[in-house]
Formats: structure tokens, sequence, C-alpha cells
């Protein structure tokens, strides 16, 4: 791979060590949300937004 002087590789790179935090809220959200419709807590995705007090397609 030719790369850049500036660049540095990804393997040295400090932004590639730090969490996005927003992303790791949505993954652990999005796994809370599944693992309810699969037990049959909520119906559906409109069931989850209710109870959340968001909209359907933040759900989604």
């Amino acid at each position: 791979m030719i790369l850049a002087d500036s660049h540095e590789p990804e393997s040295k790179s400090t932004e590639a060590a730090v969490p996005n935090n927003a992303l790791l809220t949505a993954l652990a959200k999005a796994c809370a949300w599944q693992e309810q419709l699969e037990s049959g807590q909520f119906e559906d995705l409109e069931d989850i937004a209710k109870e959340q007090g968001v909209d359907r397609s933040y759900v989604g």
C-alpha cells in the first residue's frame, strides 16, 4: 500500500484506539431491543418506540 508521507499506517494510529461511544450505545440498544422482540416482551418496533419515547424510525 502506498501512503502519503503525512499518513501513518492504521496500526500506529491513536485514533483507532479511541472507542466510538455513540456507536457502542447504538449497538447496545439494538441488541437489547432484538432480545426484547425475540422474548415476546414487545410485539414490534412501534411498541419499543412508544416505551422509549422515540420515533419508530429511530428504533428501526
